[in-house]
């Protein structure tokens, strides 16, 4: 007896998610830093200085007034408020680009859930490239005062742009490494979900027809 040849996967559950992830985690990963992260900072204090005005009164209002006089007087954003505002509007702009970016390049390799793959991956991504790029920052620190003529120092190695290039490049591969990796874990994650609740949903319509 001849066994039935098994059925042949998906489409949907064979293609991978992992190349959406290779871009995908790098952009949102820097709209994150430069846009997003300093974007809600700037926005969480002014609420909170905001509050604290209309429910304490006099002093509240006075510190918010003070607040925003320092903000809009003083320092780099009352002198040239570009160099603020314009790379947190581009950072903004990064991380939407590749959250929709990346939602409409599984839509189209045929990835189910193509919203749950992206914001499953990234909010992971965001995480845990924290931990690699940060190994990495110590890998090429290590080697640069080994082999380097001088302290090369703790903060983005001390303006040295020979280990502050290497870093940089290393780090982008990296988080690339860590998009494939997670976009192709929950895409077939999701994929084999859709997959498991499609019978299901045809044994229901078929009981109810």
């Amino acid at each position: 007896m001849i066994a039935a040849p098994a059925a042949p996967p998906s489409a949907a559950v064979a293609r991978s998610a992992g190349p959406v992830g290779v871009w995908a985690l790098p952009l949102i990963t820097l709209g994150f830093v430069i846009g997003v992260l300093p974007a809600l900072v700037f926005v969480g204090v002014l609420v909170v200085f905001t509050a604290v005005g209309l429910v304490t009164g006099g002093l509240g209002g006075a510190a918010l007034v003070g607040f925003l006089a320092t903000l809009v007087g003083g320092g780099v954003l009352a002198e040239q408020p570009w160099l603020v505002i314009l790379p947190m509007l581009i950072g903004v702009a990064a991380f939407t680009a590749g959250i929709i970016g990346s939602v409409t390049a599984l839509r189209r390799r045929g990835i189910p859930a193509p919203n749950a793959v992206t914001w499953s991956a990234a909010a992971i991504g965001l995480v845990l490239q924290l931990l690699v790029n940060g190994a990495v920052y110590f890998a090429v620190l290590v080697v640069a005062l080994l082999i380097g003529p001088g302290p090369v120092g703790l903060v983005f190695f001390g303006g040295e742009p020979v280990p502050l290039t290497i870093f940089v490049l290393l780090a982008i591969v990296a988080t690339a490494g860590l998009g494939w990796l997670l976009w192709s874990l929950f895409g077939r994650a999701f994929g084999r979900r859709t997959a498991a609740q499609r019978p299901q949903a045809e044994a229901g319509a078929s009981m109810t027809s």
